[in-house]
């Protein structure tokens, strides 16, 4: 907090008086122009924040001190749809009808706070909302001009009534889908939206994908600098690029990515070397080489911190001339690349390496799929001439397997959700598909040059992936769940977690033979902290690396662009040290965006996907349908179904049982049945409704636990 702001804090703190904006600043002796600005801009935060409180009525501020009844956090809505705010150890309700134009992730004041008798549980009111999250709402327009009706699209839902003016409802025609930036101050119940912009396709998504950028706020546009940028840098390698690097257009190199990919950061090679070990040539697309420090490319990078994949579409971090042209390692031309050459023996250990720059020319542009293909020995006729390089790689990634089971590396893998559309882009089914060979093979050689290029430049300022190690009390939880299902491991942990990696891996194999294999393994990664990215190493905990950054997709990361800064200018021997600590502090401020960009793409993914998921529920209302329990709070099981998808089923959903949550225990207890529901339990329920206002779908129980038939099962 600054000076000024403490100041103003401090006044108001001591003399408990309220103030309006006048007597404030004549009392702190605020003057001239520009204090009056930079005072004005320090009163909105502090407000924002929840330090202050200002009187929309009064127009007076006074601490929040003063206000023992208000309690200010950010309104958090659960898997179930329902709102709630954390005060330390409190958690607090708000029910729907006491919303009063919050929406999700919004800073507010609560207040009326009460316990229910019934429930035993915390409820409150949104008395004030200080800082909307997202300000910009999508809606869809029904009608045409000051006749139209603003509704919420698909996934939307608000629970906000706004109005726009008689001049902005002129705009309005039927059909359109328009961003309106709705405000904190209500008049009677009203929120006054202003018309912001019309969202339109433009050429590169897909109008869904346009629609959840604004809800997220990811721009989709570049600017025309940055564009314009884009477009003079040449699509072709001239002589003068090439001095000072190493030139492997010989080498047999090929990408492997996913079926409908368009930016290709890396390339690979691998040899067998006469006394067995493996060389292998991992070879990064040079994005630094195109996007200097202060242009307008590198602003609109860093601003983005990465690209996104909604519903299998991009948003790129950088134009398309040069995330999908100069940059990208297509097949057959010639591009720039940082390779790192490592020597691998068979045990899968690296026991050397070398980073330089060099120009590569890939041989050949694979799909995961065609490659698992042939590792499956099926015939795939373009690939047939590389069939000898796919074995060769799986070869060599099967070594890095054995590599990282001595030092016991946690990998879960979990499947990927597809949605099959018709040609009305209408969803017909969900399909599960699990990762394959080639998805493997790239993981592995992408994790040991992640590995190698961090403890290259360790001694220097650079971004790590660090994963800190977890708390344990809430792995022994997680394993005594899997053993209550039935895997059989050794789960004890020494005092201080050494074994802590070993005893998840053996969790995790032992949970292949169940059917909550999937369910179960979530639970495990959501017991783990989160990953992260800093400029302070700590190591990476499931890797079990001491040293580990991001470095392999410049051209969808912006830390990954920024590693490739300092490795030129180490190569180029111009980093001066004397900066050390300039360079570090600036990255970390980019490490800062880039962990909440990282949050945002998380959240943005699954709120698609739950979109989608709702679409294909709504059609199968009635339906019953085999379920896993994965998850439960202190009034709903959260179940998977056969199909993936997820639902809630609210205790009073459960026909015949008599359910309540025991914080003690940690597990759910049908006192009527006198049984428990746990992580892993098969259900059979049915699809009650699918809210497709706010993406959730609620299950119903079609039998209580004991009288579920041991034949149902997810497959």
């Amino acid at each position: 907090m600054d000076e000024l702001s403490q100041k103003v804090l401090s006044y108001l703190e001591i003399s408990k008086k309220k103030l309006s904006f006048s007597n404030l600043k004549k009392e702190l002796e605020i003057k001239g122009e520009e204090q009056t600005n930079v005072f004005e801009r320090a009163l909105s935060t502090l407000v924002e924040n929840g330090s202050l409180f200002f009187n929309t009525k009064t127009l007076e501020y006074e601490t929040m001190k003063n206000k023992p009844d208000f309690i200010v956090a950010k309104l958090i809505v659960d898997k179930s749809g329902v709102p709630y705010v954390r005060d330390d150890a409190r958690k607090i309700y708000i029910d729907i009808e006491n919303l009063n134009g919050a929406l999700d992730g919004d800073t507010v004041i609560v207040t009326n706070i009460y316990r229910d008798d019934i429930f035993k549980r915390n409820h409150g009111e949104i008395f004030k909302i200080l800082k909307r999250e997202l300000p910009n709402l999508v809606f869809e327009v029904v009608g045409d001009g000051v006749n139209a009706t603003l509704i919420p699209p698909v996934g939307y839902n608000t629970h906000i009534n706004v109005e726009l003016s008689k001049k902005d409802m002129k705009k309005l025609k039927n059909g359109q889908h328009i961003i309106v930036t709705v405000g904190t101050e209500p008049e009677d119940g009203v929120f006054r939206g202003e018309f912001k912009e019309e969202i339109k396709e433009n050429g590169d998504n897909k109008l869904s994908t346009i629609m959840l950028a604004h809800k997220f706020n990811i721009e989709t546009e570049f600017s025309e600098e940055a564009l314009q940028e884009a477009r003079n840098i040449p699509q072709t390698i001239c002589d003068d690029e090439l001095v000072g690097r190493v030139d492997l257009r010989d080498k047999n190199f090929f990408t492997i990515d996913c079926d409908n990919t368009k930016d290709r950061d890396d390339s690979i090679c691998v040899e067998k070397l006469p006394n067995g070990n493996y060389k292998l040539y991992t070879s990064i697309s040079h994005v630094a080489h195109y996007v200097k420090p202060g242009s307008a490319l590198d602003k609109e990078a860093r601003r983005r911190c990465t690209s996104h994949y909604p519903d299998n579409d991009c948003i790129p971090m950088l134009p398309k001339e040069l995330s999908n042209g100069v940059c990208s390692l297509n097949g057959g031309v010639d591009r720039l690349a940082i390779t790192t050459e490592m020597i691998i023996n068979p045990d899968g250990e690296v026991v050397n390496y070398n980073i330089y720059r060099s120009i590569i020319n890939s041989k050949k542009e694979m799909k995961y799929s065609d490659v698992n293909k042939v590792l499956d020995r099926e015939y795939v006729p373009h690939l047939n001439d590389f069939k000898q390089d796919i074995y060769l790689i799986n070869e060599l990634s099967k070594a890095i397997d054995k590599y990282n089971e001595k030092i016991d590396r946690i990998n879960v893998d979990s499947p990927e959700t597809e949605f099959v559309r018709n040609d009305n882009d209408s969803i017909t089914d969900i399909i599960e598909k699990p990762r394959g060979f080639a998805e493997k093979i790239i993981e592995n050689f992408m994790v040991v040059t992640n590995c190698c290029c961090s403890e290259f430049l360790s001694w220097a300022p650079i971004p790590y992936r660090v994963h800190e190690e977890p708390d344990l009390q809430r792995i022994e939880y997680v394993l005594n769940e899997l053993f209550s299902a039935g895997a059989r491991f050794d789960k004890r942990l020494d005092p201080d977690g050494f074994n802590c990696r070993k005893v998840i891996n053996d969790a995790l194999r032992s949970l292949e033979r169940l059917e909550s294999c999937d369910v179960f393994k979530e639970a495990i990664i959501r017991s783990l902290p989160r990953a992260k990215y800093s400029v302070d190493n700590c190591g990476h905990f499931a890797l079990g690396a001491y040293s580990y950054s991001h470095t392999t997709s410049p051209i969808r990361r912006y830390l990954d662009l920024r590693y490739q800064r300092m490795l030129d200018e180490v190569l180029d021997k111009t980093f001066d040290y004397n900066k050390y600590d300039e360079y570090k502090n600036d990255l970390r401020d980019v490490c800062n965006a880039m962990n909440n960009a990282e949050k945002v793409d998380f959240d943005m993914e699954k709120f698609a996907e739950a979109v989608n998921i709702a679409e294909y529920a709504s059609k199968h209302i009635g339906e019953e349908t085999p379920a896993i329990v994965y998850a439960y709070d202190s009034a709903n099981l959260m179940v998977k179904t056969a199909k993936g998808v997820r639902g809630v089923l609210s205790f009073n959903d459960m026909k015949g049982c008599n359910c309540h949550y025991d914080s003690n225990k940690k597990v759910i207890i049908d006192k009527k049945n006198n049984t428990v529901y746990r992580i892993g339990d098969r259900l059979l329920v049915l699809y009650k409704n699918s809210n497709q206002g706010t993406a959730i779908v609620h299950v119903e129980m079609v039998k209580p636990k004991q009288k579920v038939l041991k034949k149902i099962a997810c497959n």
